[in-house]
């Protein structure tokens, strides 16, 4: 039971934060950063973790991911969250060199978050014995499977932008 509640706190909390980055100046913008990053992250740790993968990131929690695959994620997320930035014309906060520090932080921080949650997520599958959390989605595991990396990439780009503004 403990952990049904745990598990429910942490979607709570990850989907809150989505909303509060909502809430905030260009909230509508860093929401679009956020996705663009998460998804990078995820497709590209898989596009270069699948053919390249050599060495195990963690084994005991996913046997799939790959240091590999790691860096491809982190920088396919980067390069996607200055892209997305670029494309909507996001001014960010404090000035034009604070802007900069600004999406440089959420560039590097975004996929890493991203990355944690699914490892996250991951050790959480291990612990309950599950290797999805359901079968709404046939052959990619469940909604959670597909959100795990927002749930902790939502709060970490929500404390970069509440506390640079």
């Amino acid at each position: 039971m403990l952990w049904w509640a745990a598990g429910l706190l942490y979607v709570g909390v990850g989907l809150a934060h989505a909303a509060l980055i909502r809430m905030e100046p260009e909230g509508q913008r860093w929401l679009l950063v956020l996705l663009a990053g998460v998804f990078a992250t995820d497709t590209g740790a898989y596009a270069v973790g699948r053919p390249l993968g050599r060495r195990l990131l963690a084994p005991r929690l996913s046997p799939g991911k790959t240091w590999e695959g790691t860096a491809g994620g982190l920088v396919c997320g980067a390069l996607a969250v200055l892209a997305a930035a670029a494309a909507l014309d996001l001014p960010a906060a404090g000035g034009e060199a604070a802007g900069r520090a600004q999406l440089a932080q959420a560039a590097l921080a975004i996929p890493a978050a991203a990355l944690a949650g699914d490892l996250l997520a991951s050790a959480i599958k291990r612990r309950l014995g599950r290797k999805d959390f359901s079968r709404l989605l046939p052959g990619h595991g469940g909604l959670l499977d597909r959100m795990d990396s927002l749930l902790l990439a939502a709060p970490t780009l929500y404390l970069l932008v509440a506390w640079s503004m």
